[in-house]
C-alpha cells in the first residue's frame, strides 16, 4: 500500500534557527509519535529508532533505520526510513522531506511523505491504515511546530 502526504506550517524563528532545531536528534525524535529510542550511527548521516504504536487493532513496534539522503542548508532535508515490525511480518519504507522557506524570523516549513507499507498491516483496508498514518503525520506536524517555538523562547 502506497500513502503520499505533505503538512506545512509557519514558525517564528529564522530558517537558520529551524535547521539548527532540525539536527537536534532527542528534540526531534520526542515529536515523533510513538518514538521509543532512538540513537546515533553516523552523525548527520545514519540514525536507527524504535517506534511502537498502535494502529488499528495491533500494537506495533517498528525497528527503523534512518538515513539522511540529502541536506541543503538550510532549506532542505531528506530521509529515508526503513524497517520491519517482525511479529506482524510488516515492512515498511518512507521518505520524508522537509523544506524551509522565508528568512527574517518567519519560517514556512514543509513536510511531505511517502510511504509503502507490506505485509499485515497492508491488508486491514487502506481506509483505516489511512486514516491512521494521516493522524500520525498530524501529531508529528504539531509536534515539531511547538518544539521549535519551545526552543525559540530559551
Amino acid at each position: 500500500m502506497l500513502f503520499e502526504a505533505g503538512r506545512s506550517f509557519q514558525v517564528a524563528a529564522d530558517p537558520q534557527e529551524v535547521w539548527a532545531f532540525l539536527w537536534r536528534l532527542e528534540e526531534v525524535a520526542a515529536c515523533i509519535p510513538g518514538c521509543v529510542e532512538v540513537k546515533v550511527i553516523e552523525p548527520a548521516k545514519q540514525y536507527q529508532a524504535l517506534v511502537k504504536r498502535k494502529m488499528g487493532p495491533f500494537v506495533v513496534g517498528f525497528e527503523l533505520g534512518v538515513e539522511v539522503v540529502e541536506h541543503e542548508e538550510p532549506r532542505r532535508l531528506r530521509v529515508t526510513i526503513s524497517g520491519r515490525d517482525r511479529k506482524l511480518k510488516t515492512e515498511v519504507e518512507q521518505t520524508v522531506t522537509l523544506v524551509l522557506t522565508g528568512g527574517r524570523g518567519q519560517t514556512g516549513v514543509s513536510v511531505t511523505a511517502a510511504m509503502e507499507l507490506n505485509g499485515v498491516l497492508a491488508s486491514l483496508g487502506k481506509n483505516l491504515i489511512t486514516m491512521q498514518i494521516e493522524q500520525v503525520l498530524d501529531d508529528f506536524v504539531e509536534a515539531l511546530r511547538a518544539a521549535i517555538q519551545e526552543s525559540q523562547r530559551k
